[in-house]
């Protein structure tokens, strides 16, 4: 009998049957991760062959030495972040970012890197070197006290609201987690009593609207008579309303008087046009 005959119907002689699932679904993984490379190397290609816009030099970055007193590791960072971004593009991956950062490490930090590398640890993107950074140079409770610290800062009389804001974000910037709606709460409450009711009254959404509503609100405090410590004393006075604080013309042979308010120790100084 022939053998050819036991063979299944529908299945020619010879014929190769298809790879199991299992198998396909592999193969079509791999395709898509080599598709994914390759697209990530032309794109590399791309940013190194194109021309780069001419940036002039800023001053260079601190470096890090590797102090874990206050927030040094956080400073650092947000210093070398300022770089990163300034020069753009001009690094065309995380490993070319982390080069450049880690050329700064200095005493501690460069001894703590040069181990890590020498036990085989391979650190290739930012966001996890940013992680080890901070999670072997920061303090262990650095973000409560920096929290702590933004609890009883407090703007003083003898500070402009600018100074105040600086200082504010400054402390900010080690509390990464904080939400904006307990941001807008720290900063308003630290202001003057004075300010801090002007500020609530036009009810900030953001910390940069509360922060726009304090500095608005201490420059009309600031800008006319008897208002925080401000008065005129002027020379001569025809025609010039006191509440005006501005360029005012009228009288006899329209005299132009430009009034600039000056503190209490200090006269108002008159322009005659």
């Amino acid at each position: 009998m022939d053998p050819s005959s036991h063979q299944p119907q529908g299945s020619p002689r010879g014929s190769v049957s298809s790879p199991a699932p299992d198998v396909q679904q592999q193969m079509s993984q791999l395709y898509s991760v080599i598709t994914g490379l390759q697209q990530q190397l032309a794109a590399q290609q791309q940013q190194q062959s194109a021309p780069r816009p001419f940036l002039p030099k800023i001053r260079p970055p601190s470096s890090f030495a590797g102090s874990s007193i206050g927030f040094a590791a956080d400073t650092w960072i947000s210093d070398m972040e300022s770089q990163l971004k300034y020069y753009g593009n001009q690094f065309v991956s995380d490993v070319a970012r982390i080069n450049f950062a880690v050329a700064y490490f200095t005493d501690t930090a460069r001894v703590w890197w040069d181990d890590l590398v020498k036990a085989g640890e391979v650190i290739t993107d930012w966001v996890t070197f940013v992680e080890r950074v901070r999670s072997r140079f920061r303090p262990i409770n650095g973000g409560m006290l920096a929290r702590q610290k933004l609890t009883r800062f407090r703007m003083s009389e003898k500070h402009s609201v600018a100074q105040y804001t600086s200082g504010f974000q400054t402390i900010l910037l080690h509390i990464p987690d904080m939400g904006e709606t307990d941001k807008i709460h720290h900063y308003t409450n630290g202001l003057t009593k004075r300010l801090q009711e002007k500020v609530w009254e036009r009810r900030p959404t953001t910390l940069a609207q509360a922060m726009e509503y304090a500095v608005n609100a201490d420059a009309w405090g600031n800008y006319g008579g008897g208002c925080d410590g401000y008065e005129l004393s002027m020379q001569r006075q025809p025609n010039v309303r006191k509440d005006m604080g501005i360029a005012y013309q009228g009288g006899k042979g329209s005299q132009l008087y430009v009034i600039i308010l000056k503190s209490r120790s200090d006269k108002a100084r008159l322009g005659q046009g």
